[in-house]
């Protein structure tokens, strides 16, 4: 079966990394328990990957924690605002902190996904995992959703979730649109921060480049006679 995001991220939660990230949970809460196996398997992810959170978990707490991770990840990169992230977490607990948690996991996923992802290429070695990798990275290190994701691979954290979600707002989700936009409408959308804006043409300029450069070919090799 084909190995995409949901995968990695989830397979990312089995790591003495992750298991070190603080979330709060609530550990007598039935409900919690039971909650989190069904968002994931909402989500897409096998009932035979869930159940791999189980592996080597010291409790209950240490099972429940992953999944919740596993959900907080997936959420940070959607078009959810955190607001509502937080509030999708914190269903069954008192209100406490979370944006802090939700961060650190996907940092966290973020340091540990290239191991997974050289595990899991060599154990399926007919995947190419490369491009997958670096367009996950860029959105779990900015927040960025799937609509976003082209020109976080280039931008990066210079730009916030925020920017990211408010520049799919205004309808800026190619670089064709980038291109034509003017600069006042894309201020509006990044706080009028210069600097993001001179980010943002840095991206329009090197992706011109790329589509403009040739490829470069050598002809067979010849031996000397």
């Amino acid at each position: 079966s084909e190995i995409g995001d949901l995968e990695l991220i989830v397979t990312s939660q089995i790591s003495e990394e992750l298991d070190q990230v603080y979330i709060p949970i609530h550990k007598k809460s039935i409900k919690e328990r039971n909650r989190w196996p069904n968002e994931l398997y909402n989500q897409g992810v096998s009932n035979a990957l869930i159940r791999s959170l189980n592996y080597d978990a010291q409790d209950q707490s240490t099972i429940t924690a992953r999944m919740k991770k596993s959900m907080a990840a997936i959420a940070y990169i959607s078009d959810t605002s955190l607001e509502e992230i937080e509030r999708f977490l914190l269903q069954h607990m008192r209100k406490s902190p979370v944006a802090g948690a939700i961060r650190q996991t996907a940092d966290r996923t973020c340091d540990v996904l290239p191991t997974v992802a050289q595990i899991a290429e060599h154990l399926h070695p007919n995947q190419n995992l490369v491009n997958k990798i670096d367009l996950l990275l860029a959105r779990l290190s900015t927040g960025a959703n799937a609509e976003m994701a082209f020109l976080a691979l280039h931008t990066g954290t210079k730009l916030t979730r925020g920017d990211y979600f408010n520049l799919m707002e205004a309808g800026f989700t190619s670089f064709k649109t980038l291109e034509q936009a003017d600069d006042s409408s894309l201020l509006q959308c990044i706080a009028a921060d210069p600097f993001k804006l001179t980010a943002i043409k840095d991206a329009i300029f090197d992706l011109q480049k790329e589509e403009g450069a040739e490829e470069i070919s050598l002809k067979p090799y010849q031996s000397a006679r």
